[in-house]
């Protein structure tokens, strides 16, 4: 079963974990009191992901076109991926991928592909 859709595609894919994080993003306009107390210019929170996939349950031509996929030049793509029991669609700027050569025969396998992608937007604004 896929789990990740990249800009409308669906990769068939062993994708062998998925790892989240969020991040509280404020601003400039974060004070603390005398008393120690603070109060954050909250700006709202992203939702950032990390990918691993296996090539050795992946077919070649797929793996490939999703490493072109992912190491293009531009500015976002459209990710969907699990979140809690549904999933979230959104802006997501790869930050970072590395994989490497597993196998030198041909077909070549490449392995142990991670990437890192972060959201563009805020996602979720404080309430309010």
């Amino acid at each position: 079963m896929a789990v990740i859709e990249l800009d409308g595609v669906v990769y068939d894919l062993a994708v062998t974990s998925i790892s989240r994080g969020a991040k509280v993003e404020t601003g400039d306009n974060n004070l603390e009191a005398k008393s120690g107390r603070k109060a954050r210019d909250i700006k709202g929170t992203r939702y950032n992901y990390t990918l691993t996939v296996d090539s050795r349950l992946s077919a070649p031509r797929e793996y490939d076109a999703f490493y072109e996929a992912i190491t293009a030049p531009v500015e976002s793509h459209t990710l969907k991926v699990p979140y809690g029991q549904s999933v979230l669609t959104f802006q997501a700027c790869v930050e970072d991928v590395s994989d490497r050569l597993k196998a030198y025969t041909y077909p070549r396998r490449w392995g142990d592909l991670s990437i890192k992608f972060t959201a563009r937007d805020i996602q979720r604004a404080p309430e309010g």
